[in-house]
């Protein structure tokens, strides 16, 4: 079941805002699981550079908005 909200521009843009502020902290704070590029094992990434511990090449994870 869904619902439709009008909602006011402002209103639903500072919604967004302040969800992808949370979702970035998020990663920021906790970080994700990630596949290494290069070695192809899982590792926990945070935003920025991050170093491999298997194979020690560097991952640069930006976060996109």
């Amino acid at each position: 079941m869904s619902i439709k909200i009008k909602m006011n521009k402002n209103l639903e843009k500072e919604i967004m805002q302040k969800a992808k502020k949370i979702a970035e902290d998020k990663l920021r704070n906790s970080g994700v699981n990630r596949e290494c590029p290069h070695c192809k094992k899982v590792i926990t990434m945070k935003t920025g550079l991050n170093v491999c511990p298997y194979c020690k090449n560097k991952i640069d994870l930006q976060v996109n908005h």
